[in-house]
């Protein structure tokens, strides 16, 4: 609850990396369910039953912002299923895909790249209820990257959350 009395919700997660998988491919495939969760949720599945034995998810015209690593790109997903494009960036509940930069060049990365591997896979993504003001991906200069405490790069949002 923020001061002016509204509500966001904020949904974070950081599923595992579609990556350090053998032939069955388990950690691919719990990714992309991990990230489907978000989208199940946002549509109020059945499934979904809390600790009172409510079933769905978030109701309907709640404020939200769904944020973290999610070890997923919506381009590159790196194999066949692309749970970012197809299970969450594409939920009508979701506010455009902001698609934060950065302004700091680093050599093999482009500008919407959140780790140093080359790939967008954190993300602050607010519901259509809010309006995002700007948006950015924070990264060090490039003589600096080496001395960073992670492999990510940290993704902000500026949102404006209408007064209730």
């Amino acid at each position: 609850r923020l001061p002016s009395g509204a509500v966001v919700h904020f949904l974070c997660s950081h599923p595992t990396p579609p990556a350090f998988d053998g032939p069955e491919q388990r950690n691919k495939r719990r990714n992309y369910d991990e990230i489907r969760f978000w989208g199940d949720y946002l549509s109020q599945r059945g499934y979904i039953v809390d600790d009172l034995a409510n079933e769905g998810g978030l109701e309907r015209g709640e404020h939200f912002v769904i944020m973290g690593d999610l070890n997923a790109d919506p381009v590159d997903p790196g194999w066949e299923e692309n749970p970012m494009r197809d299970e969450l960036l594409s939920h009508p509940r979701l506010g455009p895909d902001p698609k934060p930069t950065s302004d700091i060049a680093i050599e093999g990365l482009d500008p919407r790249d959140t780790a140093t591997w080359g790939k967008r896979v954190d993300y602050v993504l607010p519901s259509r209820t809010l309006r995002v003001v700007r948006t950015g991906i924070w990264r060090p200069e490039a003589q600096d990257v080496g001395s960073c405490p992670s492999d990510h790069f940290p993704v902000w949002a500026e949102i404006d959350v209408p007064s209730p």
